[in-house]
């Protein structure tokens, strides 16, 4: 059992959020595999914070938490990752009828 299941199962609720996974395509498998599959948990929704990559940049860069990353170059390569990684998985999701944007 994967420490999220664990984490599941020992809580005693019915209802989660889990924020920011599955990052990409093989997280989303091995979700399903294991989750789905075994327990029949499935996501009712994914929430999806559409922002351009402008406002995200202007955000990171004042948000003052002393991350070395936190710089243009470092978040356009976040950005890009994002892009070819986890929008695949809310294309998914999409087309289950499973996506909320806002």
């Amino acid at each position: 059992m994967t420490l999220l299941q664990r984490a599941m199962k020992q809580s005693g609720n019915d209802k989660f959020l889990i924020d920011g996974f599955p990052h990409n395509e093989e997280n989303r498998a091995a979700f399903e595999n294991e989750m789905s599959s075994q327990t029949g948990i499935e996501p009712v929704f994914i929430l999806f914070f559409d922002c351009p990559e402008e406002e995200m940049e202007k955000r990171l860069l004042c948000r003052n938490q002393g991350r070395k990353d936190d710089n243009i170059a470092s978040i356009r390569k976040r950005f890009k990752v994002f892009l070819e990684s986890s929008l695949p998985v809310l294309a998914y999701y999409d087309v289950k009828g499973k996506v909320c944007k806002n």
